[in-house]
């Protein structure tokens, strides 16, 4: 499109002039140019499929962040429990649909009318006049795609053959996928960032598998550290009653004290012969943890002062910080 104030010669699709910023839709006399949408290239089928490739990545990887946020959260609450729960499958099910709708629709009708895989492959959808998509365009497009995969993807093999190369969505919502740079070398560029890409598929599948085994035993070792931070201060307590008071307490509340207990701990048991601790875990934590114990116990030296020793009976070595082995 030809700047009327410089001559500048500017792509189609652009609103102001790139050299002397002028606006190019309208004229000196306001009114609204219209878009020549024959001087439009469209962008064909292969461009578009790796333009989905790349934002099939980046929803993925949403996905996986997603997923490592809501273990760490679990892990530091301590309800596990709550993956049993009737309603987590389809609350987080809806989660990631509403990721992904809401990706699609607000980026196609932002003022860049792309994903970001279509902005990585140069590519904007428009309306088939030209225009920017409306939020209620853009919502019946994604509607319309999820048609034309239903009907075993075949919407899509249509779309090298019509005359805008536009898929059956496409021609439903009325709307074209169109290229804003043609150049071979911005072509090269996007084609070499894809294989990087997919390169990086097997990279992204064989971490995120190994990654879950890490996910659980994080969570153990957090809830065991809670387990022993729960014992650590009971003992505290104890040894304080003991020293002003010449014997072991029944419980922590003759100590005086409250003991800000941990989700994981289901209770805290003080032998009076002994003033051996057991921390008890509770049943929602971990197989290799739940309801097992963590035991305390103190040793009095010459000159008063008790140190603890943490160890259990019933939990495995490798299940046990390196302070209770």
């Amino acid at each position: 499109m030809l700047c009327s104030n410089c001559g500048y010669n500017n792509p189609v699709t652009v609103k102001f002039c790139k050299n002397c910023d002028m606006d190019l839709q309208h004229g000196s006399n306001d009114t609204v140019r219209a878009v020549d949408t024959d001087e439009l290239v469209h962008a064909g089928f292969w461009v578009r499929f790796l333009a989905a490739f790349l934002d099939v990545l980046v929803v993925g990887a949403c996905v996986i962040l997603l997923i490592f946020a809501i273990a760490a959260l679990i892990a530091y609450s301590g309800r596990e429990s709550i993956l049993q729960h009737e309603l987590f499958q389809p609350f987080f099910y809806g989660v990631i649909i509403f990721l992904v709708v809401s990706y699609t629709i607000l980026m196609e009708s932002s003022d860049d009318s792309a994903t970001l895989g279509k902005r990585w492959m140069n590519l904007k959808v428009l309306d088939t006049g030209g225009n920017q998509l409306s939020l209620l365009r853009a919502m019946a497009r994604f509607i319309f795609r999820l048609f034309a995969l239903a009907i075993f993807a075949a919407g899509f093999l249509i779309q090298p053959f019509t005359r805008r190369k536009q898929a059956l969505h496409d021609l439903l919502a009325g709307t074209i996928v169109i290229r804003t740079d043609t150049s071979r070398k911005i072509s090269i560029m996007a084609t070499l960032l894809v294989l990087f890409m997919a390169l990086m598929v097997p990279v992204l599948a064989i971490s995120s598998t190994a990654g879950l085994p890490f996910v659980q035993r994080h969570i153990l070792k957090v809830q065991m550290n809670h387990g022993i931070r729960t014992g650590k201060e009971a003992a505290l307590a104890v040894a304080r009653f003991y020293h002003n008071n010449g014997r072991v307490p029944a419980a922590l509340s003759d100590a005086g004290v409250k003991i800000r207990r941990s989700p994981h701990v289901a209770g805290i048991d003080i032998n009076q012969q002994n003033g051996e601790i057991t921390v008890t875990f509770s049943a929602t934590v971990r197989k290799g943890i739940s309801s097992k114990h963590l035991i305390f116990t103190p040793t009095l030296a010459a000159d008063q002062s008790i140190s603890w020793k943490c160890h259990s009976a019933d939990i495995e070595m490798q299940y046990l910080a390196d302070t209770c082995k």
